[in-house]
């Protein structure tokens, strides 16, 4: 049972070599009884530690691998200045400038977010609102008696 040292200086290693490497360090220990046992202890436990720190650091490095391409995506530019530049490195020229100039005048219209607004209640005046009470009260009292009358005859 011959030990690889190679392991402990490649950065980070394969999940498998260091768990095989692990399983002959503990078996070497187990087989020879030259160290102590709390040494044993202590072998096994650091052994158990790396590996699952090794875990937990491959799950990490994953994760925020697909952040980073998240964020990627999301800043990638679609529209603009910038997409209409691209690949022009002199930018003195008039074309260049017409570009601009197009770009910035025709911007697109963009669709409103969120819920709609309710409109605001328009104010009337106190004596255009006295106007049309009077107008409205006598307008009232005809239907009022209307609803008597048709209430009385439907009993």
């Amino acid at each position: 049972m011959d030990l690889d040292l190679s392991i402990l200086k490649s950065s980070p290693p394969d999940g498998t070599e260091p768990k095989h490497a692990n399983s002959v360090f503990n078996t070497a220990l187990a087989s020879n009884e030259s160290p102590a046992s709390p040494t044993r202890r202590y072998a096994k436990r650091m052994t158990q530690l790396v590996e699952s720190q090794n875990a937990e650091l491959t799950i990490l490095r994953k994760e925020l691998q697909e952040c980073k391409e998240l964020l990627q995506t999301r800043k990638k530019r679609t529209k603009g200045k910038r997409i209409k530049l691209q690949g022009e490195f002199v930018f003195s020229t008039e074309e260049v400038l017409k570009i601009v100039r197009e770009a910035e005048e025709k911007p697109k219209a963009k669709r409103p977010r969120g819920r709609p607004r309710k409109l605001p209640i328009e104010e009337v005046d106190k004596l255009q609102e006295d106007e049309e009470v009077e107008n409205s009260s006598s307008e009232s009292e005809l239907d009022l008696v209307d609803c008597v009358a048709r209430r009385t005859r439907s009993k």
